[in-house]
Order: structure tokens, then sequence, then C-alpha cells
């Protein structure tokens, strides 16, 4: 079950009908797009979260995986949401072939998260 930020957004924030929250700066992030990845990527993003007050993250990847990493950290879990992704896109699969053949991979997700916006 992913965390959503409350209708309204942080600090009584008005939303769009849309569902939109006006003043937060809400980031897709792909948690297996990297080296040493999730780990590497959720501690940034946890990093970020502690800079940066109007921060929302949408992670994508394998959900459990992205949970136990979070789970060694403190942080507002309001401002953190998971989408589900379980496929990976190797470094070794051409790049087109993967993102049309691998719809549930972290990539597609967070691509599909952007383009809905």
């Amino acid at each position: 079950m992913a965390n959503r930020l409350p209708r309204g957004g942080i600090c009584a924030r008005p939303a769009c009908p849309d569902g939109r929250i006006f003043g937060v700066k809400r980031v897709v992030v792909d948690a297996f797009g990297g080296d040493n990845a999730p780990q590497a990527v959720v501690e940034g993003c946890v990093t970020a979260l502690s800079e940066i007050g109007d921060l929302y993250l949408i992670l994508t990847g394998d959900e459990e995986k992205i949970r136990e990493e979070l789970s060694k950290y403190s942080y507002d879990s309001a401002r953190v949401e998971i989408r589900h992704a379980p496929d990976i896109i190797a470094n070794s699969e051409h790049p087109v072939q993967a993102v049309r053949t691998k719809k549930n991979s972290s990539l597609v997700k967070a691509l599909e998260v952007v383009a809905a916006k």
C-alpha cells in the first residue's frame, strides 16, 4: 500500500481538482535506476527529504525492497509514495526493446507517472 500525500497537501496547501498540490515539489525517482540501487538511491531520497521541506517523492521499483531500504532511516512517510514495479531493465538490454517489453519496470512506471501529470 502506498503512502499518499493527504488531499490539500502539507501545511494545509490547497489542492487542484486533479489532486496536484500547489507549492509542493513532486519528484518521481526510479529507485532501481543506477549503480548501487536501491540503497544509494533511497539514501539520496531520504537526504533530499530532510533538506527540502516541500518535497514529495514517488519512488518506482520493487516495493518490498524499497520499503526495506527506507526502514533504515527516519523520514516523513507522508511525503513518500511507492509505485510497485517488479521488472528490472539490465544495462545489457537494448533500451527501446526493454521499454517496449518490460511495462512493469521501474523506468516505465516512472515515465508513466510523469506522463500522467
